[in-house]
């Protein structure tokens, strides 16, 4: 059988490659480190009441089941979308090419939070619950992180040398569904 391999961040931030029997775990401390984390969390599905913002701790934290485009046979993978309105469209692939697993997404040191676009549920910081939204990506700009939502959506996390953390919690599981961007 043919081995996947994945990525692996070393205590300098050095990512090297890992056994798909191993979990991803990423630190990100520069620009360049967090455009490899969008990457990975690209069509992620956050459940709003999985998403919070601890100001005492200084921490935003997001559960989301995240498609695994590192394990994506690249001969499935479309050229474009069909559907050029949509901010993504999945395709059917029932024989296992796909999989997502839950992971955390963690921002240290993160002195505010502000959303647009996302509504939150009342008494709570985030969204309120039984609302899933489409992580599209998390772009960097100075001292503030901005994660994107398909619909237009963010969170707009500010403060200085923010730290972002991804990690998998669980193993794996095949998905049928390939999330399909339009050009």
């Amino acid at each position: 059988t043919r081995k996947r391999l994945r990525l692996r961040q070393d205590k300098l931030g050095v990512v090297t490659m890992l056994k798909s029997s191993q979990r991803l775990k990423i630190r990100g401390r520069c620009v360049k480190d967090v455009v490899t984390i969008s990457g990975f969390v690209q069509d992620a599905i956050i459940a709003a009441d999985e998403m919070t913002f601890e100001q005492e701790n200084r921490r935003f934290v997001a559960i989301l089941n995240r498609f695994m485009w590192e394990r994506a046979d690249p001969s499935t993978l479309p050229e474009s979308a069909q559907d050029e309105q949509a901010d993504a469209k999945f395709e059917d692939a029932s024989d296992g090419k796909y999989w997502r697993v839950q992971s955390a997404l963690v921002v240290e040191r993160a002195s505010s939070a502000k959303r647009k676009g996302i509504q939150p549920q009342p008494n709570k910081s985030l969204p309120g619950k039984d609302e899933f939204h489409y992580l599209l990506s998390i772009v960097p700009e100075g001292d503030q992180l901005t994660p994107y939502f398909a619909g237009g959506g963010m969170i707009m996390l500010a403060g200085p040398a923010l730290e972002v953390f991804l990690e998998d919690l669980s193993d794996p599981w095949p998905t049928p569904q390939m999330p399909v961007h339009p050009d």
